[in-house]
C-alpha cells in the first residue's frame, strides 16, 4: 500500500470515531433541550416557582438573575 493511501486510511480511522461521537453528542444535547422545553410547557402555573426562589438544581441564585437562566 502506498504512503498516500496509508495516510488516508489513518485519517479515516481517527476521523470517523471523532465525527461519530460529536454527532451523537449534538443529537443527545438537542434531544435533552427539547425534553426540558416540553416539560416546562407542561408545568402548571401553580407549580411555577416565584421569581426570587432558587432553582434546586442550580447554584442557588434567584431565577433570571443571570443571563443563562433566560434560556
Amino acid at each position: 500500500m502506498g504512503s498516500q493511501y496509508f495516510s488516508l486510511f489513518d485519517m479515516a480511522i481517527c476521523a470517523v470515531p471523532a465525527l461519530s461521537i460529536g454527532l451523537w453528542q449534538l443529537v443527545s444535547v438537542n434531544r435533552e433541550i427539547r425534553r426540558d422545553k416540553q416539560a416546562s410547557r407542561e408545568l402548571p402555573e401553580s407549580a411555577a416557582l416565584p421569581e426570587s426562589a432558587p432553582l434546586p438544581e442550580r447554584s442557588g441564585h434567584p431565577v433570571r438573575q443571570h443571563r443563562l437562566d433566560d434560556r
